[in-house]
């Protein structure tokens, strides 16, 4: 019987390889899009997918050969929604980031196949919730940062440039050492969850954009 394989969009690699580079070198880039099976033609091509499993391959085999066990940390503070070609532009020409939220939940297989995106309101917070289907995939802690990244890069096309969430919730189990994760990410954390997670103020959803599109033109179709 054949297995499914989740894909995602190339463009979640935008980034990425420039940091290597700059950080790292010319070569630990090569050795990343080598050790995923990929080429850099991937990044700018649209529309264009790959497996979810080489995005993980991509950053862990990276962060191994570095000696950089959480280089997701790194690379999810240079990481941005606004550089996710058309998908990403549907997502930010919204007029609220609950509308914006609400276009994602809608079009979130655009993106990746087999991801699920919610958002639930909980305690008093709005909880803004995303699930990779290679989560149990090992070397996917790092991942799991650039994706809170991303979530919390989203929520800043709304809010301020430094807005952090009230809470963040990972769905790897929490680490023996996490003062870098601290670092990253200056606010309560929590392990162990059933899906990646920020906690936000409810009051952020009607908030419009920092940087409003000056066209409107993006639909589903």
């Amino acid at each position: 019987m054949q297995t499914s394989i989740p894909i995602i969009t190339g463009a979640s690699l935008t980034g990425m390889p420039e940091l290597i580079r700059s950080q790292l070198g010319p070569l630990a880039e090569r050795r990343a899009f080598g050790s995923a099976g990929l080429t850099p033609e991937v990044v700018a091509t649209e529309n264009a997918f790959i497996p979810e499993s080489a995005l993980v391959t991509f950053i862990d085999s990276t962060a191994r050969q570095a000696g950089m066990p959480n280089l997701g940390l790194a690379i999810a503070q240079h990481l941005s929604l606004t550089r996710y070609g058309t998908w990403g532009r549907y997502l930010m020409e919204a007029e609220t980031l609950g509308a914006s939220l609400a276009r994602c939940r809608a079009a979130i297989q655009m993106h990746a196949s087999y991801s699920t995106f919610r958002v639930e309101q909980e305690a008093g917070l709005v909880w803004v919730r995303y699930r990779f289907p290679t989560s149990a995939q090992d070397g996917y802690a790092n991942l799991a940062f650039c994706g809170v990244g991303i979530l919390i890069d989203y929520a800043r096309q709304y809010a301020e440039p430094d807005w952090l969430p009230e809470v963040i919730e990972f769905d790897i189990p929490r680490p023996p050492r996490i003062v870098d994760i601290e670092d990253a990410f200056p606010c309560r954390l929590r392990f162990s969850a059933r899906c990646l997670g920020i906690g936000i103020d409810p009051a952020l959803l009607g908030t419009r954009p920092r940087n409003p599109l000056p066209e409107q033109r993006t639909t589903l179709a």
